[in-house]
């Protein structure tokens, strides 16, 4: 299913090429069952990405869902009140370490290996963006870091 890694960014943002990909693949139909459950769920990382930038989930579709290139998207995410350089940094710093040991999410992330990524058992997998690339077939994956 041709999704992005959530390492992979748009405007210097993380999971922002990922968001994207997911509402193309949901326009056109292709978007699989397991995926449409999380997309732009408030519950899930799409949600917190949105909540993050204060990003109205049906703007956000709807912008994507007129067929904006990745280059339209940027445009537009990087004029949004508040969307700074600061700020994507600090989302990109978060983002990434969603589940690292130590951090609030852990246990969620933990739950999560045991339920959704089960069959996951490399040690090397610490985050979500780690066990999403791990999932997709993309681990490890040299964006990284």
């Amino acid at each position: 299913m041709n999704i992005r890694s959530p390492y992979d960014q748009l405007a210097g943002c993380t999971w922002l090429a990922r968001i994207v990909d997911k509402i193309r693949r949901d326009q056109e139909g292709t978007l699989n069952e397991e995926y449409q459950e999380y997309l732009c769920n408030p519950a899930a990382t799409d949600g917190l990405f949105l909540y993050f930038f204060d990003i109205d989930a049906d703007e956000f579709v709807d912008n994507v869902g007129n067929g904006l290139t990745d280059e339209e998207v940027e445009r537009w995410f990087l004029g949004l009140d508040g969307v700074t350089e600061k700020i994507i940094s600090q989302w990109n710093d978060f983002a990434v370490l969603i589940g690292a040991n130590g951090t609030r999410s852990r246990p969620k992330f933990e739950e999560a290996l045991e339920t959704l990524y089960s069959g996951c058992d490399d040690p090397d997998v610490q985050t979500l963006y780690d066990v999403i690339d791990w999932d997709e077939g993309r681990f490890p994956n040299p964006k990284k870091g």
